[in-house]
């Protein structure tokens, strides 16, 4: 399916459905809603997540002392190559030409229920850099 922004999506198993287009920002940069294992393309990056490395948030129904993390390992792809990266939630990662950033895990943790993998969903957010001129390597 072609979006809005020029880029593509795939159909995402087990429903085939179509996975979302990225989302502009007023910014010129892009919103991805990912599943684990779903890749999403814009502004030239691919992001694919691929395991929840910590979710040590504070559950919704608790009162905590600290607010604990997310850690996601995912596979991040640009015309500068391939890379396995960890995104910790609301700590942006900066590359040559682009800072991505992990913006929100869902859903929300409770104290009685446990969170499935299939259930997770990651937004990352996605800006070119200013200034940022990179020759893909090929």
């Amino acid at each position: 399916k072609l979006c809005p922004d020029g880029s593509y999506v795939g159909r995402v198993p087990p429903s085939c459905e179509f996975a979302l287009c990225p989302i502009s920002t007023d910014d010129g940069g892009a919103i991805l809603n990912l599943k684990l294992n779903e890749t999403g393309s814009t502004l030239g990056v691919r992001i694919t997540p691929l395991e929840v490395v910590e979710d040590s948030r504070c559950p919704v129904d608790a009162v905590c002392v600290w607010a604990g993390r997310v850690v996601v390992r995912a596979r991040l792809e640009s015309g500068l190559g391939t890379a396995i990266q960890l995104f910790t939630l609301n700590e942006p990662i900066t590359t040559e030409a682009e800072v991505i950033e992990l913006i929100a895990v869902a859903p929300a943790p409770q104290t009685k229920t446990t969170i499935s993998l299939e259930d997770y969903t990651f937004t990352f957010s996605v800006k070119k850099r200013e200034g940022a001129v990179i020759e893909p390597k090929g």
